[in-house]
């Protein structure tokens, strides 16, 4: 665990942004990553 008690918090974690993906209003960003996933992934 960390300092706040909690373990197993790096990666696998994926988060839907507020704005639309630059000329296609249709698309959401999303940040975040995942151990599925290549690191280049992974922002």
């Amino acid at each position: 665990p960390n300092g706040f008690g909690l373990h197993d918090v790096a990666g696998n974690v994926w988060e839907w942004g507020a704005d639309g993906f630059a000329g296609r209003a249709d698309h959401r960003v999303i940040r975040g990553g995942s151990y599925l996933c290549h690191d280049s992934y992974c922002n």
